[in-house]
């Protein structure tokens, strides 16, 4: 296993996108999952800090190290099997691995994974550690959804090979079985979650919930994902998507609430997103967007070649409905997604820019 002191090697894992910079006294590069419990086990035994590196596109501080060892998981990359199932399919993948591998070798497979981050460079791992989600959270959810299995290393060194449903929370607490070692039993968390459709803030909470679930979205305080099992559904033969928009607010939640009510023919979105005046105020310039422009929702929605003349004619239907602007973008090839995906990621991007500058 590859380790550095060198200050040159250790200076790019330093930082993420939030621009936080911070310090370390060694960089090791695992290879395996038993290095990494090695790693893992020296510094619990020794009292020295660890902070796991992903890809650092967080723009947070979530990988930036406060001292001590940065594991770095850039060696721990590629997907280990994926396969057909009969509702879908299913894929080992290390942590180490990019989001758009994932997606890429699901698509080779006639498959979907769908938590759909804005960042496709992020990895894996560090998908599962903030329970990342996206504009498909809609219908799909955030990425604990779609976690079969993980092998998870704890801080003391112990590997845990984790089938969802194998460890549930009972009475208050998981009971937690080690190979070799007594079993641990850690309180479950009990506190009442924000009653909103979307949230991914702090540790999972609810009764008899999966040990799997406290994990996903647990920024890697709990332990260090190793490997992952991912669910897959079949993919849509198309996907439909526009970005619409509007001059202000009201017109817009009007339509996103009959959009959510399936008020018009077809039209039943797997995605939509909004963006305020001030998000488009930091691109407008970069992006050609219409000069009355207050607000934007992105839409999706899965289709067929037959059926998808019509449902872009129920969507426009919708959208002049609520006044939307003639000068709106409905997606007409595979060149218009990718713009819609930088125009979506534009905006983290220009707030990262602004705060280096400062």
């Amino acid at each position: 296993m590859k380790s550095t002191r060198d200050p040159r090697d250790l200076e790019p894992y330093l930082t993420d996108e939030s621009r936080i910079v911070g310090s370390a006294d060694e960089l090791v590069w695992p290879e395996t999952a038993e290095e990494v419990a090695a790693v893992l086990a020296r510094a619990h035994a020794e009292g020295v800090p660890v902070t796991v590196s992903g890809a650092g596109t967080g723009v947070v501080g979530g990988r930036v190290p406060q001292g001590g060892i940065i594991l770095a998981l850039d060696r721990m990359a590629g997907v280990v099997s994926c396969a057909a199932t009969q509702d879908g399919g299913t894929m080992r993948v290390l942590p180490g691995t990019p989001l758009a591998t994932v997606q890429q070798e699901a698509a080779r497979h006639g498959l979907l994974y769908p938590p759909d981050p804005t960042e496709t460079g992020a990895s894996i791992g560090g998908n599962i550690a903030t329970n990342a989600s996206g504009s498909r959270s809609f219908r799909f959810g955030s990425t604990r959804r779609w976690i079969t299995r993980l092998r998870v290393a704890l801080a003391d060194g112990t590997l845990l090979d984790l089938p969802r449903g194998a460890v549930c929370a009972r009475n208050g607490r998981f009971v937690v079985p080690r190979p070799g070692k007594p079993d641990l039993v850690v309180p479950a968390p009990d506190w009442a979650p924000p009653a909103t459709s979307k949230h991914v803030v702090g540790y999972h909470s609810a009764p008899g919930m999966d040990l799997v679930d406290l994990f996903c979205g647990s920024e890697g305080t709990l332990g260090v994902v190793v490997e992952a099992e991912l669910r897959l559904v079949p993919a849509p033969e198309q996907i439909l998507a526009g970005i619409l928009f509007f001059a202000s607010e009201e017109r817009a939640f009007a339509f996103v609430d009959d959009a959510r009510d399936r008020t018009v023919g077809a039209v039943a979105p797997m995605a939509l997103e909004y963006f305020g005046r001030r998000a488009l105020d930091l691109i407008r310039q970069d992006t050609g967007l219409p000069a009355d422009a207050q607000v934007a929702i992105l839409f999706e929605q899965d289709t067929t070649a037959d059926g998808r003349d019509a449902l872009v004619a129920d969507w426009i239907e919708l959208a002049a409905r609520h006044e939307a602007s003639d000068a709106s973008w409905i997606a007409e090839e595979a060149r218009d997604h990718r713009r819609f995906r930088e125009f979506r990621h534009r905006v983290p991007v220009t707030i990262n820019e602004i705060l280096a500058r400062r």
